[in-house]
């Protein structure tokens, strides 16, 4: 639901000197201030970013979702003249572009077509698995209560209160990724890959970006979707993920007609 929790264990293994800012939907305090579209959410954060370094270069990651709305920053960075030090995808599947849109659908189709009749068949198992189950799914992620260890109803009632604000920010920024279009990024992405891929997605170790970006390096993290930021494996994100916070490799500002 846009929350940085899920960043949690991340920061106890970045150096401690590292300055680091999560940025939460908006919404999750309440709901109908929640942005409606992955370019206005990118645009609040690059403002209160800006607020705290007001120039670049800027580091910017992002993890599911959260990847596209960094990847969205780094574009209106870029756009008003500022330089992306570093742009990282922790498990984030490129959404398909307005321009171009035939050609990523050819390369997505190719990498099927590569995994194999034995893939094929386990993608379109998994693939109606999914989306028989994810109903279901959503509905014990936000599940209510009738008690919780005993509490009073009052903590109950809150504890419900704030599984509906999830569930509500949810779907908003589920709509809102949804609706948003790749543009080209002419500089580096750097692609954190959990080792266990979801069945039910093509496969494919650029995650649909090839051609979406200048330069694709690629990691492997032990773990899948969810626990690639639990420990132990959050580890070794941050082991991959240390080298690049001080590698210097800055991408040029994106020029403006006079």
């Amino acid at each position: 639901p846009g929350d940085v929790l899920g960043y949690g264990n991340l920061i106890y293994h970045v150096d401690p000197d590292q300055p680091c800012y999560g940025f939460q939907s908006l919404g999750m305090n309440d709901p109908a201030t929640a942005h409606q579209s992955i370019e206005d959410m990118a645009a609040y954060y690059v403002k209160l970013l800006r607020g705290q370094q007001p120039e670049g270069p800027y580091y910017l990651a992002g993890w599911c979702y959260g990847g596209i709305v960094a990847v969205e920053m780094a574009q209106q960075l870029r756009a008003a003249g500022q330089q992306i030090g570093f742009l990282g995808l922790i498990e984030t599947p490129a959404p398909p572009p307005d321009s171009g849109k035939n050609a990523y659908h050819a390369r997505r189709l190719w990498r099927l077509l590569q995994a194999g009749p034995a893939k094929w068949k386990i993608y379109v198992r998994e693939k109606i698995r999914y989306y028989r189950g994810i109903k279901t799914a959503n509905e014990m992620r936000f599940q209510r209560v009738n008690e919780i260890d005993g509490r009073p109803a009052q903590a109950v009632s809150e504890h419900n209160k704030y599984l509906e604000r999830l569930e509500q920010i949810y779907h908003i920024n589920l709509t809102a990724v949804k609706s948003y279009r790749s543009k080209y990024y002419p500089e580096r992405v750097v692609l954190f890959n959990a080792a266990q891929q979801d069945p039910a997605v093509i496969p494919d170790p650029c995650y649909g970006w090839r051609g979406l970006a200048g330069k694709i390096d690629i990691h492997t993290i032990p773990g899948d979707h969810d626990s690639i930021l639990m420990e132990p494996n959050v580890r070794d994100l941050a082991k991959k993920l240390e080298p690049y916070l001080g590698r210097g490799t800055i991408s040029q500002p994106m020029r403006k007609a006079v």
